[in-house]
Parts: C-alpha cells; structure tokens; sequence
C-alpha cells in the first residue's frame, strides 16, 4: 500500500525516547513539535534549546498541527495526558510505550488504553522494542536494525514502516492486529533485560532469511 508521507510530527514525552525520536524524525525533513502540559516547565527545555528546528507547543496545539501523533510520555501518565490531546479521528496515533513493568490502568497494554479513551481510529504500536539509542542510531556496521509493529488499522501501519525506514530501520514488520500488543510489550522487555546483563544497551533485534 502506497500512502501519502506524514509531513508533521507531534511527539508526546520528552524523555529519552521522545528526544531521540524527534531528532531522527527532524534530522530528516520532518517537521517534529513535542506537545507538552506545561510550556514553563518540562524536563527537555536545555536539550530543546539546542534543537531549534524542533518546537514546543501545548498537548492539543502540537496534536492538532501535526499528521502523527506518537505517544512516548511515562504510562502512569496516561489518563491525564489524554485528556489534553483533543481531536484525533483524524490522526495517525503511534504508541511507542510499554505498561507491562509499571501497570497502573485497569487495560492490558498502553495501546489497548489509547484506543478505549481516545477517539482515534488509526493507532499502531510502534517504537516501543528497544531503546533510545537504537531510535537515534539503528545502524550497526554494514547492516540496520528491524523494527516491529501492531495495529488493525492497515493505513497506519504503512505510515509506521515508513516512518521506521526514514529514520534508517531496514524494514518495520508487521506482527498482526491488537491481539499481538501484549507479545509486542514482552518483546520490548526481552530487549530490556538483555540490556541489563553484560551485552548493555548497544545491540538490537534483526531479522535474518534465507
């Protein structure tokens, strides 16, 4: 499926995964806007100072201005942070976290909760199986990291692999629809433990065929 480039990036988190993803997305022509709560008072305002390609405005200004939406803000937030995102019917919603180390909501994943409380129809998770900085640099030696997805939505999953591709991913592999957001959050915790043993955090999943 062919889909028109996504041409604005709303990201919702400033942490690392947040900053790494808006500097990827903005490094290549994408014009990338972190939606924050507070514009006096959030956690990347010196890293910000020194991007001044990427801008800062409030949740539902950033949401609105923008074809993509990813969610990458601390999951215990969730609830609150729905409430300032207004109108996404129309909205491409990428969630690029995990609950399934700090379950705080009743629902089985941050995806599952992002569809129930928003009114997006086109969510997808994406960016959520390893970490900040693979977003920032999924290149080793001669080859590239792979990135996975989920999502019923078919529009918003070829928005993602192009997204994953632009920002040097080989390819974005599809593992089914919101049946599979659970086994995708587990994934993102195989890459989390390896990340604690002796191998660190400089490594990533690839996908090899014969």
């Amino acid at each position: 499926m062919r889909v028109k480039k996504p041409n604005s990036i709303a990201i919702l988190g400033t942490g690392n995964v947040g900053k790494a993803l808006a500097a990827a997305f903005s490094s290549f022509g994408y014009k990338v806007t972190f939606g924050v709560r507070d514009l006096e008072n959030y956690s990347a305002k010196e890293w910000i100072a020194d991007h001044p390609q990427i801008s800062v405005e409030r949740v539902a200004d950033a949401v609105d201005d923008s074809d993509v939406v990813i969610a990458c803000f601390k999951p215990e937030g969730l609830n609150e942070m729905v409430k300032h995102m207004g109108d996404l019917e129309n909205k491409v919603l990428i969630d690029a976290m995990n609950s399934i180390m700090n379950k705080r909501t009743p629902f089985e994943t941050t995806t599952h909760a992002l569809e129930e409380l928003t009114n997006c129809k086109n969510v997808v998770k994406c960016f959520n199986t390893t970490g900040a900085n693979n977003m920032a640099r999924p290149t080793y030696g001669r080859q590239s990291l792979d990135m996975f997805m989920a999502g019923n939505d078919s529009y918003s999953k070829e928005v993602a692999r192009q997204l994953a591709k632009d920002i040097g991913f080989t390819d974005c592999y599809d593992l089914g629809g919101s049946e599979v957001y659970v086994l995708m959050e587990q994934l993102a915790m195989v890459w989390i433990r390896l990340s604690r043993s002796e191998l660190g955090r400089d490594f990533g999943f690839k996908l090899l065929r014969r």
